[in-house]
């Protein structure tokens, strides 16, 4: 960094991480995903891995998301509950954790998909 506290330019990413833009000070960790009670389903937001994931959480009442991600990332989501057995029609909640582009972009397209989908906001 620079006597001003800003970054001069790209930086080496700290051990166990790498650049996600290597233009400013911003790094990710690889996801790690568990099989209980919850699995990672990555949006690859802008054909970029790891960028963006949705939360699927196993509930009594049935399947629950995450921050589905933008609009952009369906046709990723609809892949990624499908390898774990579901579709958008089985969800029966989703939670935001706040309104912002790339956590909650998607929620009234998924809303129109499933009509019974409880949706809770933060």
């Amino acid at each position: 960094m620079n006597p001003a506290g800003r970054n001069a330019g790209p930086a080496e990413a700290p051990p166990g991480r790498r650049a996600a833009d290597p233009s400013g000070p911003v790094y990710s960790s690889p996801m790690t995903v568990s099989r209980e009670p919850f699995r990672l389903i990555d949006l690859e937001h802008g054909g970029r891995p790891e960028s963006v994931a949705a939360c699927l959480l196993e509930t009594r009442d049935g399947p629950a998301l995450v921050d589905p991600g933008p609009a952009s990332t369906l046709p990723k989501l609809e892949a990624g509950l499908g390898k774990h057995g579901y579709a958008i029609a089985d969800l029966s909640a989703l939670l935001l954790t706040h309104i912002h582009l790339d956590h909650a972009g998607a929620s009234g397209t998924l809303a129109r998909m499933n009509p019974r989908l409880r949706v809770y906001v933060h």
